[in-house]
């Protein structure tokens, strides 16, 4: 009777602490229920309704190609999100809060190889579950509001949550198949944005610090795929007119340290500069102290974190090259959050992995446990009222877009639906056409 009870006491403890892993991704799940709106909005009408390369237009109207897939949005090669928001669009009608989801669905399967690459390295003890809950609470910050309620970030997730799985697999880099699968993932990554191709030389990195023999075979042929990758990626790429210079960056180094650290601190206080800039500073300080142990060589760092803290810290630098010419309140933009967790990730589980080895260790880990807790709390409510806010933005644009033909350029507009009323009155038309989106075929009839 008295093992019956323990077995219980530990059964229920468990299921607790996996409750409580879960609790973020729930949370996330039905703040999207709550306030995502089908209506198509901003980069949805131009990168897929409509334009001369609008993939849904042209799948409409048989006459998409392989190009049409290929085609440059803005800096990106997004060929992979346009085959998931084709497949999702015409399984759906085009409900954009199924891109939402789907979005959910990629962060969900980034967290459970994080969970899988953290439970080889930390015990399966109860403690060890009670650990992981951090985890899931930065993967899953709200932080991140506006991507979760924008259905066309799909091609983020997609991007981010390949790149993780590339990691993953690349631990065990000398098993043929895992190899493959790393390579593969990589490739999905670098045409789902931009920032993906970083995978490649940060995966030579991750390849040179693990203890696979043949390195230098293995980071050759992962250098090639990169390579190869690269090539085909830039092959006709052209920077659009009225993207930002990208030596605006060089030109204002003060403004792009300020952008730089507030873009790092950003998930812990998506509302004050300050705040994320002496949150990035922290953090920035903390990764150099990771590179201080590794160079002395008092520790052995797990490669798969390091390597989510390099993917994350090089598409931040990109980031700031790319966009400081906007202001460096752009850095608290709550799109870059996602990424910026990744590396935050990797930093938290090497500091629980060594918390007991040093007392500064120790010091840095629960000063970071706590930033992540006060953050993601922070982030919560930050997130919701963001998240009605939009909501209310979105209904009025759904109104808009129903109401279409009777509305003027101007009143398009302002409804903030898109800049380009053309888009909009020539994405409408398909849409309803074909009864999408807003439009339901009771409304054509």
């Amino acid at each position: 009777m008295q093992k019956n009870r323990k077995k219980i006491a530990v059964y229920s403890t468990t299921a607790v602490l996996c409750l409580l892993i879960a609790a973020p991704p729930i949370i996330a799940l039905l703040f999207i229920s709550e306030y995502g709106v089908d209506v198509p909005f901003a980069d949805q009408w131009g990168g897929f309704v409509t334009g001369k390369n609008g993939t849904l237009k042209n799948f409409l109207n048989g006459t998409l190609t392989l190009e049409n897939l290929f085609h440059r949005h803005v800096v990106h090669r997004i060929f992979f999100p346009r085959i998931a928001m084709l497949t999702l669009s015409i399984i759906t009608g085009y409900n954009v809060v199924m891109e939402m989801y789907f979005s959910m669905l990629m962060l969900t399967s980034a967290l459970a190889l994080i969970f899988m690459a953290y439970r080889k390295e930390f015990s399966q003890s109860k403690l060890a579950l009670l650990a992981f809950i951090p985890i899931s609470m930065i993967l899953f910050s709200l932080a991140q509001q506006r991507n979760l309620l924008l259905g066309f970030q799909v091609l983020l997730y997609m991007c981010y949550s390949a790149a993780i799985a590339s990691f993953y697999f690349l631990r065990k880099c000398e098993k043929p198949v895992d190899f493959t699968l790393a390579i593969a993932f990589g490739v999905i990554a670098s045409f789902s944005l931009i920032s993906g191709l970083n995978v490649w030389p940060i995966g030579v990195l991750q390849i040179l610090l693990s203890k696979a023999k043949n390195k230098l075979r293995i980071s050759l042929i992962w250098g090639a795929s990169g390579i190869i990758s690269g090539l085909i990626y830039f092959n006709g790429w052209m920077k659009p007119k009225n993207y930002p210079p990208m030596t605006y960056s060089l030109e204002h180094p003060i403004e792009s340290i300020s952008f730089l650290v507030a873009n790092i601190g950003a998930p812990f206080s998506p509302t004050s500069f300050t705040i994320a800039s002496i949150a990035g500073v922290l953090m920035l300080a903390a990764i150099g102290f990771l590179a201080y142990m590794a160079i002395q060589k008092r520790t052995s760092i797990n490669s798969f974190w390091l390597a989510l803290i390099g993917f994350s810290l090089l598409s931040i630098l990109e980031t700031t090259a790319g966009r400081t010419f906007f202001g460096v309140e752009y850095a608290l933009t709550s799109r870059y959050a996602t990424v910026t967790s990744i590396g935050l990730i990797g930093i938290y589980a090497i500091f629980l992995k060594h918390r007991l080895d040093s007392k500064i260790n120790s010091i840095v880990f629960w000063a970071l446990l706590l930033m992540i807790i006060i953050g993601y709390t922070g982030a919560l409510f930050y997130g919701i009222e963001q998240g009605q806010i939009t909501k209310e933005k979105r209904s009025v644009m759904a109104e808009a877009l129903l109401n279409y033909k009777n509305l003027t350029d101007e009143e398009i507009v302002q409804s903030e639906i898109h800049p380009n009323a053309k888009y909009v009155r020539e994405g409408a038309k398909i849409l309803e056409e074909n009864c999408m989106s807003v439009f339901t075929c009771g409304d054509n009839k």
